[in-house]
């Protein structure tokens, strides 16, 4: 089932003068379809290892689908699920619907064939989502693998609409014997897990007959062990024998083991190799991380000190602040004394500034009013300061005593100065 059931992964549209990747592609391609597998598988290789020098995603992609598809030949369907799963990855990344279709396609049978029912539904999601319905083989494997599903579910009259539907659909379109041969052998299948032994002799013998006529000796070998099954389940051991040994000549004839072997040990040192290579740059990479985290932490410790230091410094400026106010608040009371004596003497100053403008106005003299006067120690009034000072008047004005209110006019002869 598997076997005609994979989708082949063709590169695109090749340049006129292809790359060496392509050209490796291609002649694997055709070694493929004489069905020489380890020699399609050595040049599968090297193609990939061209295709991921050169970093050609979609050369990449058709490599992991081809050598996915000749471990699915040689009916290793693990191997194959490994590289469709990778090619369907990296198709996904690169949005290529085309590919990310066959694969899914592809994964879909494996699966079917492993017994893998949860997977197989999960891929033919993915398949039913992407555009099929335009190409005629697609459709034929979107049939395929819903019968498959259904002959895991046990609803075996699903699974053979399905391939009746698929089988109208190679005739009408035209995909050739080899295809109209697949379907019979998955009848054959199909009314095997029936318990319809009869039919489904009746499905493989078409099957190894067409086979047999087109050469496809490994479909044909996949055919006479189904035989070999069905007629051992009927207790026919003369012809479960007969294609017991058929299968093993072919197989023989087909698969150089040797070979096979040396071209998979080749594949595996080249997966060693650029597993070692990512191995290699994700040390690197978290070496640098490594730095760089180290770096940043050095960092955050420093400024988690200096912010705890800040943050000290700013507690002790608001203790001193909080101690400030408190002493504001102690000095405000005397300040308040302060500014009202202030005042008092303000009012004081003013008060005399004003008695001298008074004295001014009432036209005192001069040297009186810048100096102030002396109460007598004898009379303790004005007038006697006035005789203490008397002597010291500028003779000018004694002329005109009489005119000056604070002189005193002489004394007739004869009378003492003091009586009077």
């Amino acid at each position: 089932m598997v076997a005609m059931c994979l989708v082949p992964m063709q590169t695109a549209a090749v340049a006129e003068k292809p790359t060496d990747g392509q050209m490796l592609m291609q002649r694997g391609n055709r070694y493929l379809n004489y069905e020489q597998y380890s020699e399609a598988l050595s040049l599968y290789t090297k193609a990939l290892e061209e295709a991921v020098k050169k970093d050609d995603k979609a050369l990449q992609t058709s490599c992991l689908g081809n050598i996915g598809n000749v471990y699915g030949f040689m009916d290793n369907a693990e191997r194959a699920v490994y590289y469709y799963k990778k090619g369907l990855e990296i198709s996904q990344k690169e949005n290529n619907t085309i590919q990310q279709l066959k694969f899914a396609l592809n994964l879909t049978a494996c699966d079917c064939m492993l017994g893998d029912l949860q997977n197989a539904k999960k891929y033919y999601m993915i398949q039913m989502s992407l555009p099929y319905k335009a190409d005629p083989l697609m459709r034929y494997y979107a049939y395929c693998n819903a019968s498959g599903i259904a002959k895991l579910e046990g609803n075996y009259d699903v699974a053979l609409y399905n391939q009746q539907k698929a089988l109208q659909l190679a005739k009408d379109s035209n995909l050739g014997n080899a295809v109209e041969a697949a379907i019979h052998s998955d009848l054959g299948k199909i009314y095997y897990a029936a318990g319809k032994y009869n039919k489904a002799i009746d499905e493989h013998h078409k099957a190894y007959d067409i086979f047999g006529s087109i050469k496809y000796r490994n479909q044909e070998a996949l055919v006479c062990r189904d035989l070999y099954v069905v007629y051992h389940k009927l207790g026919n051991m003369k012809l479960a024998t007969f294609y017991k040994n058929r299968y093993l000549t072919l197989n023989d004839s087909i698969f150089d083991h040797q070979r096979m072997n040396a071209a998979s040990a080749r594949l595996f040192d080249y997966e060693r190799q650029q597993n070692d290579a990512t191995i290699s740059r994700l040390s690197n990479r978290n070496i640098y991380l490594g730095c760089t985290a180290g770096i940043f932490l050095m960092l955050s410790l420093s400024v988690a000190y200096l912010y705890a230091r800040l943050r000290q410094r700013n507690r002790r400026l608001l203790e001193t602040q909080r101690i400030l106010v408190k002493k504001n608040e102690e000095l405000l009371p005397n300040d308040t004394e302060n500014h009202e004596l202030r005042r008092q003497y303000i009012d004081v100053i003013d008060k005399q500034k004003n008695n001298a403008a008074s004295i001014k106005e009432e036209g005192l003299p001069t040297a009186q009013r810048h100096r102030p006067l002396r109460q007598h120690h004898h009379t303790g009034n004005l007038h006697g300061a006035w005789l203490q000072n008397r002597h010291r008047i500028h003779p000018g004005f004694q002329e005109n005593q009489r005119h000056d209110p604070f002189t005193i006019p002489k004394a007739e002869e004869g009378t003492d100065r003091c009586t009077r």
